[in-house]
């Protein structure tokens, strides 16, 4: 194993394992997200702290606008759940929108029961 992944299994070198997570009672995939504590910093935000990130609908169901307002670089992660004023949408592939950009990217819908 090499010395990343130990460090991770062992809990050590500031990894950790969160508490494990699953969308809904009905979901077949739970999540167990690997933690770490660090003082460096990112040179990117995650979407959920980009307070100045805009989504807006396309018209299509299958895309949906991002623009983002911020100083640093924007990533969304695959799977990452965007809420919409009508349904929820997933990130169908992980991408990165850099500072003061508007982009249209790939969503699938959450739930199979709304269109």
């Amino acid at each position: 194993m090499n010395k990343y992944l130990q460090s991770i299994a062992e809990e050590k070198d500031g990894f950790s394992f969160g508490e494990s997570w699953r969308y809904n009672e009905d979901s077949l995939v739970s999540l167990l997200p690997i933690l770490r504590k660090t003082s460096k910093k990112r040179n990117y935000l995650l979407l959920k702290e980009a307070a100045k990130a805009e989504i807006k609908d396309t018209g299509t169901i299958n895309k949906v606008e991002v623009y983002n307002g911020e100083d640093k670089p924007i990533y969304i992660r695959m799977g990452e759940i965007l809420a919409g004023s009508t349904q929820e949408r997933t990130a169908i592939r992980s991408y990165v929108v850099m500072p003061k950009e508007k982009v249209q990217i790939e969503v699938r819908c959450v739930h199979a029961s709304k269109g």
